[in-house]
Order: structure tokens, then C-alpha cells, then sequence
């Protein structure tokens, strides 16, 4: 396993410590007293029962992946499937993991058009500020002005002034779906940490918080493969129309993925 998979697992597994105990973020303001811990496994909640008074946070740093594994199983412990965004459930509220000392991951993955107005659409907003941008992108690339990576710290970025124009796009693909479906488990809160069994390093965030956090952070470029079409004209025709509003062909390449990645 990878490393950010190891540290998703042994948080959760090191969270099974405090089943029933009061926990302390590392902000001072926000506390839990976790009551039921669950992990999504398909479209059902697993439950994690509390531990035997032998099992401690450094117990569980000292494991081994094998090791981990087996504690794992035996405890009902799993990673979340692709289709959940959250990674636990504490007291019935879904959580998101995020583990601040890993290689930063992709926020939203190759996306074509179609994915971000499916998005639209569940949160009841409009595409045409957010076309706007893209639009603007493409003026900026093609005039030489920016490459296909613009972050969000560089004053070019035709996205950086723009937060909440992206924000509901952010929190859908975040916290409650993909491009072409709804979240079986949608989170509603983040959890951050660096040692995922150093209950000193656990940061417990709210949507808002997280994205405001990591704006500065988000590098925007629009790509070709991974995400388009391989021929354009095998897809319906609306869906084709909707996709070359935001395409380019670049050398022989047609490029309207949109991906966010963070720094």
C-alpha cells in the first residue's frame, strides 16, 4: 500500500482508541465524544466496535503493513470505495480524511464538461460564470501568457479572484460526488492530520474552511486523453456540444478536461 492508504488506515484504526471517549482537536475549539464509528463498504455503513483495553495508538504505529491489514479485517476497518466521499462515519456524520503530509492528491481528476455541468446540477447553480473562466483560460494559454498549469498564488490565473464561482463546483466534487454520479456516503466535515496516530496532529475542519484553506494551493490546467472522449464524434451530439465549449485542439490533441490539482 501507498502511503497516504497506510495513514488513512491507521487514523481510522487509531480513532477505534477513543470508541467512546471524548476527542480534542488540535484547534482547542472543537471536541467529540464519539459514541459509533462506521466505515463505508459499498453502500452500507460497517461498524467498528470498541477495542480491547490492549490495543493503544502505539500499538497501532508500531504495525506493519501485513499487520495492518489483519487488524484491519479483524476490526471491520476499510478503506472507502470509490464511490463514497467519506472515508468515516462518527456518530453518524460522514467525515473526510485528509493526510497533510502526503504528495499532494488531485481535487478534481480530468473532468470534461459534461462531468462539471452534471455538478451544476445538483448544486442549482449556473455554468456561465465558471465558462467565463475557462474561456478566459484559453484567451490567456493560447496568447502565450500562461502554460497549460496556472496556479491559483500566480496573478495571471484566470481563476484565483473567482472563489465563489468555484465553490459549489469545489464542494460537490469534495464532499458529494463525481462527474457522472452522487456519492453513496457524501461527506459533511474534514478531518486533517500529519501522524495519523498523534491525536495532537487531528484537525477537524468544515467545508468552507478546508477549501479557503487550500485555495492558494490549486493549480487549474485543462488536459487531453484522461477524461475526453478518445473520438469525439462516437458521443451524442449534446454531449458533444457541450464538451467543445470548453475544448482546443492543441497539436492534434483535443484538450477540455478540466483538472484541479492542489500544490
Amino acid at each position: 500500500m501507498n502511503e497516504g492508504e497506510r495513514a488513512e488506515l491507521k487514523f481510522i484504526a487509531t480513532l477505534g482508541c477513543y470508541n467512546t471517549k471524548q476527542v480534542k482537536f488540535k484547534n482547542g475549539s472543537s471536541t467529540l465524544l464519539i459514541s459509533k464509528l462506521e466505515t463505508p463498504t459499498g453502500q452500507q455503513l460497517q461498524t467498528i466496535h470498541p477495542y480491547t483495553s490492549d490495543i493503544t495508538p502505539q500499538f497501532i504505529r508500531q504495525l506493519d503493513d501485513t499487520d495492518l491489514v489483519n487488524f484491519c479485517i479483524t476490526n471491520k476497518i476499510n478503506k472507502a470505495g470509490p464511490f463514497s466521499k467519506a472515508d468515516i462515519f462518527i456518530n453518524g456524520i460522514g467525515y473526510s480524511l485528509k493526510y497533510s503530509s502526503a504528495m499532494p492528491p488531485a481535487l478534481i481528476n480530468h473532468t470534461r464538461r459534461t462531468g462539471w455541468e452534471f455538478a451544476a446540477r445538483q448544486k442549482g447553480v449556473s455554468m456561465s460564470n465558471l465558462d467565463k473562466l475557462v474561456a478566459d483560460y484559453w484567451n490567456k494559454r493560447l496568447a502565450g501568457i500562461i502554460g497549460e498549469d496556472i496556479a491559483n498564488f500566480d496573478s495571471r490565473s484566470p481563476f484565483s479572484a473567482h472563489f465563489n464561482t468555484l465553490l459549489p463546483f469545489l464542494e460537490y466534487f469534495t464532499f458529494e460526488g463525481t462527474g457522472s454520479r452522487v456519492s453513496y456516503h457524501p461527506a459533511s466535515e474534514v478531518i486533517e492530520f500529519s501522524d495519523p496516530c498523534d491525536i495532537r496532529t487531528w484537525d477537524l475542519l468544515n467545508r468552507s474552511q478546508l477549501l479557503q484553506n487550500l485555495w492558494p494551493r490549486f493549480i487549474f490546467s485543462m488536459r487531453s486523453g484522461k477524461g475526453m472522449p478518445s473520438d469525439i464524434n462516437s458521443v451524442s451530439q449534446a454531449e458533444k456540444s457541450s464538451i467543445m465549449i470548453w475544448a482546443q485542439k492543441i497539436q492534434g490533441n483535443l484538450k477540455g478536461a478540466l483538472h484541479v490539482r492542489i500544490r
